[in-house]
């Protein structure tokens, strides 16, 4: 059994006891997700049609080119280049979806670090969109050694020592998915990561939230309780007061995952959740959670920031 506490001061909520430090790898075996040779990604719902299919791409690449400085080649076709003029200059959902996958603005020459890099799938879309100068931090070796035949130069150890490795202005960009909520001291990696990004550097992450409206409805059953990988469990505001010291230009997306209404669903079993699990299973439901991404009521948030100059 784990149990969440509460910090008397702040209202933050950690896991206590949490295991100790050596025993941490052992929470990750091969068999996890994220560390497999494939790992599924999440991907918006897919489009009723052709043509919109490539009028939303090219929306999103236009967006990806006039606004984060990518150079690439559009898709052909009247409707994908429709789509890219519309992107540049009307670009709220590109913008959207740019900030759910967190894609940094282009710096030529730009140097990049991932912290928990996984099986380099990260790396390898950012080498497709013109980056080079490429670096992961990964805790599980199984992951790293994927990564690095990928060609990718990985540091294989816990993530504060990693960036302890790094020179204080050495990184353009850092991207961390979906690791914060896993580390023992996140507001101390947090001030790591300001030190080594160059100033005006761009820190760009994810992670879950409790305060969200799937969290409120399945509560320990939500995914931000991840029990015993998660050691932290954010509401919004914890990660304002994080990033508001060394941080400025903050902006969150909520993301789209009709999963994190599936599985929690499948988990907790209650009278009404095999309802739930059908309906999120549809199109409908599908566009359901779409909606309460952008009113910012989902519990995956992105986060894009620049280091203060």
């Amino acid at each position: 059994t784990f149990y969440a506490a509460s910090c008397h001061d702040c209202g933050l909520w950690f896991q206590n006891p949490r295991p100790v430090e050596s025993d941490i790898p052992l929470l990750y075996p091969n068999t996890y997700l994220p560390h497999a040779e494939a790992s599924p990604r999440i991907v918006p719902p897919p489009r009723p049609s052709n043509v919109l299919r490539n009028v939303w791409r090219g929306w999103h690449r236009g967006f990806l080119e006039k606004n984060l400085g990518y150079k690439q080649e559009l898709t052909s076709g009247r409707a994908a280049r429709f789509g890219a003029a519309m992107g540049a200059n009307f670009s709220l959902a590109a913008r959207w979806r740019a900030g759910c996958d967190l894609i940094p603005r282009f710096v030529p020459g730009g140097r990049l670090l991932e912290i928990g890099c996984g099986n380099g799938g990260t790396l390898k879309r950012f080498r497709d969109l013109g980056w080079q100068d490429l670096h992961g931090i990964e805790l599980s070796d199984a992951a790293a050694r994927i990564a690095r035949r990928a060609g990718f130069p990985v540091t294989t150890t816990s993530i504060e020592s990693a960036l302890e490795t790094y020179p204080d202005n050495s990184f353009d960009v850092i991207v961390a998915e979906m690791v914060l909520e896993h580390l023992l001291n996140s507001f101390k990696v947090v001030q790591q990561i300001a030190r080594k990004l160059k100033p005006g550097g761009e820190f760009l992450f994810s992670t879950v939230v409790r305060d969200s409206l799937d969290g409120r409805i399945f509560g320990p059953y939500g995914v931000c309780y991840d029990f015993p990988r998660h050691m932290v469990f954010f509401r919004k505001r914890d990660l304002d007061d994080m990033l508001q010291p060394d941080f400025d230009q903050i902006h969150s997306w909520h993301q789209s995952t009709p999963i994190d209404f599936q599985r929690p669903a499948h988990l907790r079993a209650a009278r009404f959740d095999p309802h739930l699990r059908t309906f999120f299973k549809s199109r409908a439901g599908a566009r359901v959670v779409q909606t309460l991404a952008r009113l910012k009521l989902m519990g995956r948030v992105s986060y894009r920031c620049r280091r203060k100059l």
